[in-house]
C-alpha cells in the first residue's frame, strides 16, 4: 500500500479511552465532544509535509469549525530514546510559529499503541503509520476514517458524514476498487464474520490494555450476533471478576460451559472465581473436571493445588504443584506457590530453590524478588536478601514490603556491615508515608531506624504510635523495644550473620 491512503472503516469502533500530554506537561483527556468530530493528527516538527498540512488546516479553520470538525494535533517527538535533545521544544516552537488555532500536544505511548491497534485491525498487511497520519472520530466517538499521509480540508468536509451511512453503504465505500457489490448470502456472511473478528480482537486489545469497561461493551456487541461464543463469555467472566461483579462473572463462565462443555479454560476460571468467593469444595470440582478433560493442563493443576491448600489438604496440594511443574518446568506461579507451601512446612532450602526458578522465569517481577528475599532472610542469608530487596525497589520504588523489610535489616541486623541507619530511616519514612502512618509494623521499623541513628526521642514517639495500632500478639515485643529506646539502646534483630 502507498504511504498515502484514505481508509474508510466499515466497523466503527469506539476510540479507546486515552490521554495525551499537553504542551503544559500535564496529561489531558482526548477532547471528544458529542455532536462534533475530532481529527487526531500525528505530526513532527521535522516533517515538511506535516507543516504544509498544518498550514492548510489553519487556513481552513472557519470551514472546519462550521462543519463541527475539531483537530487535536499531536507531535510524536520525545517518544523515542533516539530523539535528539530539545525535540519537544522544537515541536512547541513549530506549532506556535504557525499560529495553529487547534489543540496541540504530544502523543503518549499508550495513545499511540491504541491508534496502531485500530490501524492494524483494519489494515493487517500494512502496519506502518507514516507522518503525517490522522484518525477521524465521528460524532458518537467512533473512529470512522484513517488517513495515511496528508489529508485536505475538502476531503475532511466530504468525510464528515461518512459514519451516517448504513453498514452496507460503508462496505461498498470501503472497497479498494469501484464497482457493484454482489447481493449474495455468502457475501453477507463473510461481512458478518469479519465484523465479529474485528470486534472480538479489538475487545481483546482493550482487555489486555486495562480498558475493562470498554472491552465489556465490545464483547457485548459480538454477543448480539454470536450469542453462543464460549470465548466471549469466558473473557466477559474474567473481566466481571476483575471488576468484582462476581455473580455476573459466574453467569458468563457457566454460559461459556453451556456453549462448550469441554472448555477446560472456563472450568478452571470458574474454579478460580469460586475460590475467591470461598467456595473451595465447588472450586475443587471445577479444577478436577478441567484436569479430567486435559490431564496436561498445568494451570488447572496449579489452581487445584491452591484450593486444596485452602482446605489444608497439603500433601495433595504439593502433588499437584509438582504435576504442574512437570508439565511446565518454567511455570513461575507454581514454583512460587509450591515454595510458599514448603516454607510453611519449614523446608526453607527447597523453597528457596523454587523461588529462584520463579525469578528466572521473570527477572523483572518485583514481588518475586521480595518473596525470595524474605525466604533468604528467614534462612539466615541476609546479604543476598538485601540484594533482592534492592532489585525489587529498583523495579518498584514504592513496594511497601520491600521498603519495610530492607529498612529493618539496615536498622536492626546484628552485623554492623549490613546496618546503615541513614538508609534505614529514608526507607522507613517512605514506607510510612505510603501507608499513611497507619501500619503498626511500618511504624515499628521507623522507630528502630530512628534508634539506629541515635534519635531516641523520635524512636520512643513512633514506637508508642506503633503499639497503639499493634495487634495483641505483637504488643509484648513492641513494648520491650520501647523500653530499650527509653534507655538509649538500639534494637538488634535476631538475624543470623
Amino acid at each position: 500500500m502507498s504511504q498515502k491512503a484514505r481508509i474508510p472503516l466499515v466497523e466503527l469502533l469506539a476510540m479507546p479511552k486515552s490521554n495525551y500530554l499537553g504542551f503544559d506537561g500535564q496529561p489531558h483527556e482526548l477532547p471528544i465532544k458529542p455532536g462534533r468530530l475530532l481529527l487526531i493528527n500525528l505530526w513532527a516538527s521535522w516533517c515538511p509535509i506535516c507543516q504544509e498540512e498544518m498550514k492548510e488546516f489553519t487556513e481552513g479553520h472557519e470551514k472546519l469549525n462550521a462543519a463541527g470538525v475539531d483537530i487535536l494535533a499531536l507531535s510524536i517527538e520525545g517518544l523515542s530514546a533516539s530523539d535528539p535533545a530539545g525535540a519537544r521544544e522544537n515541536a512547541i516552537r513549530a506549532a506556535s510559529r504557525g499560529r495553529f488555532p487547534y489543540t496541540t500536544g504530544f502523543a503518549t505511548p499508550r495513545l499511540l499503541s491504541a491508534l496502531r491497534e485500530l490501524h492494524k485491525l483494519h489494515i493487517p498487511l500494512d502496519t506502518q503509520l507514516p507522518l503525517p497520519s490522522s484518525f477521524l472520530i465521528d460524532r458518537q466517538g467512533r473512529v470512522s476514517m484513517i488517513y495515511k499521509g496528508s489529508v485536505t480540508v475538502d476531503q475532511l468536509l466530504k468525510d464528515a458524514n461518512y459514519s451516517d451511512l448504513s453498514r452496507l453503504e460503508r462496505f461498498k465505500a470501503a472497497a479498494p476498487i469501484a464497482g457493484r457489490s454482489l447481493e449474495h448470502p455468502q457475501v453477507t456472511n463473510t461481512a458478518a464474520n469479519t465484523s465479529e473478528f474485528i470486534r472480538f480482537h479489538y475487545a481483546l486489545f482493550l482487555e489486555q490494555s486495562g480498558r475493562a469497561e470498554q472491552a465489556i461493551k465490545e464483547y457485548a456487541e459480538v454477543l448480539k450476533t454470536k450469542p453462543d461464543s464460549h470465548l466471549v463469555h469466558n473473557n466477559l467472566g474474567k473481566l466481571m471478576q476483575q471488576l468484582r461483579r462476581y455473580e455476573e462473572s459466574r453467569k458468563h463462565f457457566k454460559q461459556a460451559l453451556l456453549c462448550k462443555p469441554d472448555y477446560t479454560i472456563a472450568h478452571n476460571n470458574l474454579g478460580i472465581l469460586l475460590q475467591k468467593l470461598g467456595e473451595y469444595t465447588e472450586a475443587i470440582v471445577c479444577h478436577r473436571e478441567a484436569i479430567r478433560i486435559d490431564p496436561n493442563y498445568a494451570n488447572a493443576h496449579n489452581s487445584l493445588a491452591n484450593a486444596l491448600g485452602k482446605r489444608r489438604q497439603t500433601a495433595e496440594a504439593i502433588k499437584h504443584y509438582r504435576y504442574a511443574l512437570r508439565i511446565r518446568p518454567d511455570f513461575a506461579a507454581a514454583h512460587t506457590n509450591l515454595a510458599n507451601t514448603l516454607l510453611r512446612q519449614g523446608k526453607r532450602g527447597e523453597a528457596i530453590k523454587h523461588l529462584r526458578h520463579a525469578l528466572r522465569a521473570n527477572t523483572n517481577d518485583s514481588m518475586a524478588h521480595v518473596r525470595l528475599a524474605v525466604a533468604l532472610g528467614i534462612h539466615g542469608n541476609a546479604p543476598e536478601a538485601v540484594k533482592h530487596y534492592d532489585k525489587a525497589l529498583e523495579l518498584n520504588p514504592n513496594h511497601q514490603q520491600a521498603l519495610n523489610d530492607l529498612a529493618r535489616i539496615r536498622a536492626t541486623h546484628p552485623d554492623e556491615k549490613l546496618r546503615d541507619g541513614k538508609q534505614a530511616l529514608a526507607l522507613a519514612k517512605k514506607c510510612c508515608a505510603l501507608s499513611q502512618h497507619r501500619v503498626s509494623a511500618a511504624l515499628d521499623t521507623l522507630a528502630a531506624a530512628f534508634a539506629e541513628t541515635g534519635q531516641f526521642d523520635d524512636a520512643v514517639k513512633w514506637q508508642n504510635r506503633a503499639i497503639e495500632l499493634a495487634r495483641r500478639h505483637e504488643m509484648a515485643a513492641q513494648v520491650a523495644r520501647l523500653q530499650l529506646y527509653k534507655k538509649g539502646v538500639p534494637y538488634r534483630e535476631g538475624h543470623s550473620k
